[in-house]
C-alpha cells in the first residue's frame, strides 16, 4: 500500500493525474469478490487518509468478457476463442458488454460508499469501455 501511494503522490505532483493498477474481474462478472474487495479496501484507506483526492473508476469489458458472451451463440458466431473478433460482435453483445463495464464501476463505488463510508462525490465513474481484443476485464483507476 505504501509503495502504491508514494508513487501516486509523486505522479500527482508531476502531472496532476495518476493511473493505478487496474482492478481485474473474472470474465463476465461485475461482483466484487475477495480479490476485488481487498484492492477496494486499499483504495478506501488511501482515500480516507487523503480527503483531497478523488477516484476515477472506468469500467471496461475486454477479450475474456467478449468470449464469455459467445458461449451461448450459434456455431456461426461463437468461434473457437482464438478466432473471435470484434467484426462478429452483435449489437446485443456490445450492449451486454457496455452494461457489464458500467456495473463494475458502479459496484466499486457502491462498495466504497456503503462498506467504507467514502463520500460518493469523491468517486467518478467514466464512460464504460468495450474492447473485445483488450486485455483489461475490470476497472481502470486513476486519481
Amino acid at each position: 500500500y505504501g509503495a502504491i501511494w508514494t508513487g501516486a503522490e509523486m505522479g500527482m505532483k508531476l502531472i496532476g493525474k495518476v493511473r493505478l493498477d487496474p482492478m481485474p474481474f473474472p470474465a463476465g462478472s461485475a461482483e466484487l469478490g475477495p480479490t476485488q474487495q481487498d484492492y477496494a479496501a486499499k483504495l478506501a484507506t488511501m482515500l480516507s487518509e487523503r480527503p483531497g483526492i478523488e477516484l476515477r473508476a472506468c469500467g471496461e469489458a475486454g477479450r475474456e468478457d467478449y468470449l464469455a458472451t459467445l458461449q451461448g451463440g450459434s456455431d456461426d458466431t461463437r468461434g473457437d476463442g482464438e478466432e473471435a473478433s470484434a467484426a462478429i460482435m452483435t449489437p446485443e453483445q456490445k450492449q451486454q458488454l457496455v452494461a457489464l463495464a458500467e456495473q463494475r464501476s458502479d459496484a466499486l463505488k457502491r462498495w466504497l460508499v456503503t462498506e467504507k463510508g467514502i463520500a460518493a462525490e469523491r468517486i467518478y465513474p467514466c464512460k464504460p469501455a468495450v474492447d473485445p481484443a483488450g486485455k483489461v476485464s475490470g476497472i481502470r483507476l486513476s486519481l
